[in-house]
């Protein structure tokens, strides 16, 4: 078939490559990697020039012409309403194995793919699909069984549903959003583009050979858009997503890749939206400052944050690109002064972190939940302008060895240092105002605590599971509210800092290995409060102790109590000390 050159004189096909003419390929002008111009004498690639005579370019125009001709001759095509643009009803030979759809048909633009255009085409492997599309419709691609790889362009506009079901070979898929549309109103899981709109059933559609995802031009990662995708291993995120909804990926167990694009958007992470996850390496492209921009909404919401109580989650590594264009692993992170607020979970599961480093400490003002939970920080000294320690914010930092707490500090919320299993010098530089349950439960390497005064009363449960304390300094004891004999009372004995619900669990709560007791201003201490500690050593009581109930030292049989006074109160039951410890008197307390 012969195309007369004339016709084709005002075609213009882009590129930069300036190629001779024998050196074009048809892939090359399908995708718009050519700029040919021609007159009547020459022809124009790239402001390079080449006279017609001598080397029979026009033979060559003549096959390449008939070649795309052929090529568009297996397409179907249908004029749309308006009468400027073209829908691609159908491919004639279905037995291709590579498709490259044309941006141009009888030079008005090709925009569309028509529903199921391309199903059942069984040997398809690869599709190019040109910037001229703006809408794929429902099951375009459905059935293409030998389909690996897709990349849907940015300029498409609309997506229709099930357009890949069963292309059960697919391995790599660039999206340009999740849904139907960009701003995908009825938040559709990635499921949809394989044939459901529930997102528990993503695991039933999409292919388990699908491993890589980008997501290119999406605004929002809605809620539970990725929901047990169990198969996928690495997912790239465009710079223009702006959040990651909650549960976004939850149990995406085989992800362990996620990558986010230079000059990311990205805002906020919602909570749950890791859950179970077990990302390995997480791939940042941007200077560490737009990292901590991101704000995190819930205990799973950092992508390096595991499943809390499955130890076996491998560690996770942090890449930053540096200067070089090159990926350096984050060991230890840089705050600079001008951040005045670490947000909750910001760090958490940062296991390879070591170190923190502030350019200006004294520009920090607060630090939110969780912030540094799971991270691998060995030492910390909280900065001087923050006032509470929030809840679980050191959580599971089991490499934390040494904490300094300043005066500035009023409140350490629950679980804040929480199976810190390392931690064993804690050093407190003022009063608090108060201390939440369990702040400091398993930490096993704790041998010894001087906590200081505090206004509001210590909470129970304080060093639950801290099985080698060898010595507590505390001002009182603490009180739990109980429910004895149909009543709600308040119980006060050694075994509620170590969860225990009445003296009566003193024996089996509170620790062996602790040895000393130090109350430096308690009033009062309840009958049987240290009832059946018989490992107990060291007790010391101040003058400010106006009653001892009875059988308050009850079965301890060990224990030496070291008092400051001259000589018992009267005010003290007249049992106290019915198991015959032995008192020592005028024992000042250091």
């Amino acid at each position: 078939m012969q195309y007369p050159l004339g016709v084709h004189h005002k075609e213009s096909i882009s590129s930069k490559t300036g190629k001779k003419l024998t050196d074009i390929t048809l892939d090359e002008v399908l995708k718009g990697n050519i700029n040919i111009e021609l007159s009547k004498t020459y022809i124009k690639i790239n402001d390079k020039i080449s006279y017609l005579q001598g080397f029979e370019p026009v033979d060559s125009i003549d096959i390449m012409i008939e070649n795309l001709c052929d090529y568009l001759l297996n397409f179907d095509f249908i004029l749309n309403e308006d009468k400027s643009s073209y829908t691609i009803k159908n491919v004639v030979d279905k037995s291709v194995k590579e498709i490259i759809i044309p941006s141009v048909f009888q030079s008005l633009p090709v925009t569309v793919i028509g529903e199921s255009a391309f199903e059942g085409c069984v040997n398809l492997e690869s599709i190019y699909i040109c910037n001229s599309i703006k809408e794929i419709k429902n099951h375009a691609f459905s059935n293409c069984v030998s389909l690996k790889s897709l990349e849907i362009p940015k300029s498409v506009e609309f997506i229709g549903e099930s357009i890949l079901s069963n292309c059960t070979s697919l391995e790599n898929l660039i999206i340009p959003f999740i849904g139907d549309v960009l701003w995908n109103t009825e938040n559709l899981p990635f499921g949809y583009f394989f044939g459901t709109k529930e997102y528990d059933k993503n695991k039933n559609v999409v292919p388990i050979t699908l491993k890589y995802v980008e997501i290119s031009n999406e605004y929002n990662i809605e809620e539970k858009s990725f929901y047990y995708c169990e198969n996928i291993e690495t997912i790239k995120l465009g710079n223009s997503v702006n959040y990651i909804g909650d549960d976004a990926f939850r149990y995406c167990y085989a992800l362990t890749n996620l990558i986010f694009e230079e000059n990311t958007n990205l805002r906020s992470i919602g909570k749950g939206a890791f859950y179970n996850g077990t990302i390995e390496y997480l791939y940042f492209n941007d200077p560490f400052e737009k990292w901590i921009d991101i704000k995190f909404k819930g205990t799973y919401a950092s992508p390096l944050q595991h499943y809390y109580n499955n130890e076996e989650c491998p560690k996770s590594k942090f890449y930053i690109k540096n200067a070089l264009g090159e990926y350096e692993e984050v060991t230890e992170i840089f705050i600079p002064k001008d951040v005045a607020f670490i947000g909750d979970y910001q760090f958490c599961g940062f296991d390879y972190v070591t170190n923190i480093v502030f350019e200006d400490i004294n520009s920090i003002y607060g630090i939110g939940e969780g912030a540094f939970e799971r991270s691998g920080i060995e030492s910390f000294v909280i900065p001087p302008n923050v006032k509470k320690i929030d809840y679980y914010t050191f959580q599971n930092c089991k490499n934390l060895k040494k904490i300094v707490i300043p005066s500035t500090v009023k409140e350490i919320c629950t679980s804040a240092f929480s199976t810190c299993y390392s931690l064993a010098d804690i050093k407190f530089e003022g009063k608090l105002e108060k201390v939440g349950t369990y702040s400091f439960s398993f930490c096993k390497s704790l041998k010894e605590i001087t906590l200081p005064e505090i206004e509001g009363g210590i909470t129970f449960g304080l060093f639950t599971g801290c099985e080698n304390i060898e010595k507590i300094t505390l001002a009182h004891l603490p009180k739990k509210l109980v429910l004895f004999n149909g009543e709600i009372v308040y119980t006060k004995c050694l075994g509620t800092l170590f969860n225990a619900d009445s003296y009566l669990e003193n024996s089996s709560s509170v620790p062996k290995s602790l040895k000393e007791i130090v109350l430096t201003n308690e009033t009062s201490i309840d009958d049987f409060a240290f009832y059946e500690c018989d490992t107990l050593e060291k007790v010391y009581i101040p003058t400010s102790c106006e009653y001892i109930g009875e059988k308050a030292f009850y079965g301890c049989y060990s224990l030496t109590i070291y008092y400051e006074g001259e000589f018992i109160p009267s005010s003290w039951h007249c049992n106290w000390n019915i198991s015959g410890c032995v008192v020592l008197f005028n024992k000042k307390l250091d």
